[in-house]
């Protein structure tokens, strides 16, 4: 029981930690301060450019991938080590519960778990991207057809456990879904 709440708190802490917030200073911005306010990737990207972005997303998706190798490794439920993870990004101790909004943490967490079901889910987001130049379209649409990938390819357990993280990452984005439908949303010029 020690050695389960242990790794919890481990994956906690790790995916706490404010990545893009870090890497922005690294480009000499605080992100909080700037575009959105959001310490989140796409802010990253929208403030400090494309290679900001990558660094940023590279680590945010550690997260999730870590979460659910060494949990595995170590006899701890990955699906739970990958919830844990994306509820660590999105709720930072370090940001006084604030965060990211999930979507990298989520990605390197089906990387890890699920490879082929990882190269489906990006392909959906670079395509959706592409067309409508939205993140947070692209991330909710990429989810959901994930979601309905795992129904033919993965055990029902797991389906639900993706269905929960779409639920949730679509619950964290509200705010630009708000935004398309009044024509506010600000679309990606730096990819």
């Amino acid at each position: 029981m020690l050695k389960t709440i242990v790794i919890a708190v481990c994956i906690y802490l790790y995916a706490s930690i404010p990545f893009s917030l870090l890497v922005g200073f690294l480009f000499g911005k605080d992100i909080r301060k700037e575009g959105s306010g959001n310490v989140g990737g796409t802010n990253l990207g929208r403030t400090c450019g494309s290679k900001a972005f990558v660094l940023g997303f590279i680590m945010d998706l550690s997260k999730g991938a870590l979460a659910v190798l060494i949990a595995g490794g170590l006899g701890f439920n990955p699906l739970l080590a990958g919830v844990i993870a994306i509820l660590g990004h999105t709720f930072s101790v370090f940001l006084n519960f604030k965060g990211g909004k999930g979507v990298a943490t989520a990605f390197g967490f089906v990387l890890a778990y699920s490879f082929w079901g990882a190269i489906f889910a990006i392909t959906v987001f670079l395509i959706v991207l592409k067309i409508s130049k939205y993140v947070s379209l692209s991330s909710i649409i990429a989810i959901f057809s994930y979601f309905l990938y795992t129904i033919f390819f993965q055990s029902a357990v797991y389906s639900i456990a993706i269905f929960i993280v779409f639920c949730f990452v679509t619950f964290l984005h509200r705010e630009n879904i708000k935004r398309i439908q009044e024509g506010t949303e600000r679309k990606i010029t730096w990819m």
